[in-house]
C-alpha cells in the first residue's frame, strides 16, 4: 500500500470532527481541541431522472459519487479513530481500523486513478485541507477541484477551492449540467442527507464493515427517499469488508404474491 492510499484512507475517514488547519496527518490526535464539534442539460427532476433511468438513456453530465465507510447497520460516524467523532455519547470510533488492508488500499487507489472533482460539507474540507495542501501540488486531492457547500466558510486558502453560494441545491444541479469529471463526495453526512433528499446521487460506492454498532450517525438517515439501485460491483476483503457499487435506478416497484 503506498503512502498516499494510506494517507486518503485516513482523510476520507476523518469525516466530522473540527480540525485545525496544521498539516498533521488526520490521524495524530495531539492537536485535536477537548471540545466537541459536535444528465442531458436541462437539469433532471426528480421525476424526469426516474423515466430517464427506467428507459435506460438519459443520464446527467457529471456523475455523482458518494463514497462511504458504513457498518452492517448503516452507522458512518466516527470510522476513523476513538476521538474523531464522540458527539451522543459515540465510544466505537475507529471501527474501520482493524479491518484495513492491502486489498482495500488497492480497491481505494483504483477510485483514486479516475478523474474527479471534489464536493464536500464544510466540516470534512477543513479535514482535507488541514493536510493536504502541505503535500504537494501533484498529489490527487490538489490537484481536484473542491467545490464547498458551506453557510459559513466562504474562502480558503487552498488551491482550487471553491465555496457554493446561495442555494446549494441549485448550484450542485448547475455542476451536474457541467462539462468535467465526476463529483466524489466522501464523508460530509450532513450534505449527504441533502443531496439523498433531493435526487442528487447517481452512485454510492460503500466499503461495508462487518460489524454493527446500534447507535451513532447513520448514512441514509432523513433525507432519504424511495429509490432503487442496480448493483454494478461487489467483492469482498480477505477480512470480510464488501466492496459494493450501486447506480441509481428509478423508482421502487412493488408486487403482490397473491
Amino acid at each position: 500500500m503506498s503512502k498516499i492510499e494510506e494517507d486518503f484512507f485516513w482523510s476520507a475517514c476523518y469525516t466530522s470532527q473540527e480540525a485545525p488547519l496544521t498539516g498533521q496527518r488526520p490521524d495524530d490526535q495531539s492537536h485535536l481541541p477537548d471540545a466537541e464539534r459536535g444528465a442531458s442539460s436541462p437539469v433532471l427532476t426528480s421525476g424526469s431522472r426516474i423515466q430517464a433511468h427506467n428507459r435506460g438513456g438519459v443520464e446527467t453530465m457529471r456523475k455523482l459519487i458518494v463514497l462511504s465507510f458504513i457498518t452492517l447497520d448503516g452507522v458512518m460516524q466516527g470510522p476513523g479513530g476513538p476521538t474523531e467523532d464522540t458527539s451522543g455519547n459515540f465510544m466505537y470510533g475507529g471501527w474501520t481500523v482493524p479491518y484495513f488492508d492491502d486489498f482495500l488500499g488497492k480497491t481505494m487507489a483504483e477510485q483514486m486513478s479516475r478523474p474527479f472533482d471534489l464536493l464536500l460539507g464544510r466540516k470534512t474540507f477543513e479535514i482535507f485541507a488541514s493536510y493536504w495542501p502541505h503535500q504537494g501540488d501533484e498529489n490527487v486531492i490538489n490537484k481536484a477541484t473542491k467545490y464547498v457547500a458551506s453557510n459559513t466558510l466562504t474562502k480558503h486558502e487552498w488551491k482550487k477551492s471553491v465555496f457554493l453560494k446561495g442555494d446549494v441545491v441549485e448550484e450542485i444541479k448547475k455542476l451536474k449540467q457541467q462539462d468535467g469529471p465526476e463529483l466524489q463526495v466522501h464523508g460530509s453526512g450532513n450534505l449527504i442527507q441533502t443531496l439523498m433528499e433531493h435526487d442528487l446521487v447517481d452512485e454510492f460506492w460503500f466499503k461495508i464493515f462487518p460489524i454493527t454498532i446500534g447507535k451513532g450517525k447513520r448514512l441514509f438517515d432523513n433525507g432519504t427517499i424511495p429509490a432503487s439501485f442496480i448493483l454494478t460491483e461487489s467483492k469482498t476483503s480477505p477480512l470480510g469488508v464488501i466492496i459494493a457499487s450501486f447506480k441509481r435506478a428509478g423508482d421502487v416497484k412493488t408486487g403482490s404474491f397473491a
